[in-house]
């Protein structure tokens, strides 16, 4: 199981860099002419909503299910393009201008973080530090699991702003 997350882990972030890779300082905050986030702001967001993982030990409790339940349902929300959602106004972007280097810096350490949380903690409990509206509480695992389908979401978002403004 937790090898298996590690490199769920390793390879949603070799993906996300790569497609970072592609923007520089000069272009990381154009918005695309049809609207929408910059590849700056939707960077934001992920660092925004990936911020909170290491409290995820803090309170925990026995799951009495299986520790990947929500996973499909997850996935079958997230993963599907066709719906356009909503950021809560707490994971917002906010920053006018963005340096690729810093936000580069920032998901790696969230990387370490997470490969972190996923060696030493017990991804089988059921943590309420971290709801999503119609879900719930996730164990550890699903909280992490949540955490990369969202990412694999905005880094399509983010090759997709690329085409928008990089022909």
């Amino acid at each position: 199981m937790k090898a298996d997350l590690q490199q769920q882990i390793f390879g949603t972030f070799r993906k996300l860099y790569l497609v970072l890779d592609q923007f520089d300082d000069s272009n990381i905050d154009t918005i695309p002419a049809d609207g929408g986030w910059s590849a700056g702001l939707c960077t934001e967001h992920i660092i925004k909503a990936t911020s909170g993982l290491p409290a995820l030990t803090r309170k925990t409790e026995p799951a009495n299910r299986a520790f990947d339940e929500k996973i499909p349902a997850i996935k079958k929300i997230f993963l599907d393009f066709s719906i356009r959602m909503k950021s809560p106004d707490f994971l917002e972007p906010t920053e006018s201008k963005h340096s690729t280097a810093t936000l580069l810096s920032a998901m790696e350490k969230h990387e370490k973080q997470m490969l972190d949380l996923t060696e030493n903690a017990d991804l089988t409990l059921i943590s309420p530090v971290f709801e999503v509206p119609g879900f719930g509480s996730f164990t550890i695992y699903e909280s992490i699991s949540f955490a990369l389908i969202h990412m694999q979401r905005h880094t399509v978002q983010l090759e997709n702003i690329h085409r928008k403004i990089i022909p």
